[in-house]
């Protein structure tokens, strides 16, 4: 009877050996699948983070030239106000001459004006005579 027992007990020993192997084998199996799939969305994440950086300094570059191009553009700006400032001063000065044009061509004009009837009187009275 006890070679028959310690048979039982063996056997039962066994099989429960051989469940546990079968569920480690599966457990083994759903662990390297899920690796996988943790291993290709490291690889995409990696990708993408890659791409971010380069994008990333792509931009910092960008920003780095508008910076460095900063000063040359205020040299500009300040040069065109100044220019702008020049200009308006001219205008002012132009008006101001145009005024006085103005004013010495309706004085011009009434001093022919005065001449010409001076003239036409003139005239009449040489005819008169």
């Amino acid at each position: 009877g006890d070679s028959s027992e310690s048979g039982a007990i063996w056997q039962d020993i066994e099989q429960g050996l051989r469940e546990q192997a079968a569920r480690l084998r599966s457990d083994l199996t759903l662990s390297l699948q899920e690796n996988r799939e943790l291993k290709e969305r490291l690889m995409v994440s990696e990708a993408t983070v890659q791409a971010q950086a380069e994008q990333l300094k792509d931009y910092r570059d960008l920003l780095s030239e508008f910076i460095l191009s900063m000063p040359k553009y205020n040299s500009l700006i300040q040069a065109q106000a100044r220019e702008l400032s020049h200009l308006r001063q001219r205008m002012r000065e132009g008006q101001r001459v145009c005024h006085i044009l103005t004013q010495h061509l309706g004085d011009t004009t009434k001093v022919l004006q005065f001449l010409t009837s001076i003239i036409y009187n003139m005239e009449q009275k040489c005819r008169v005579t």
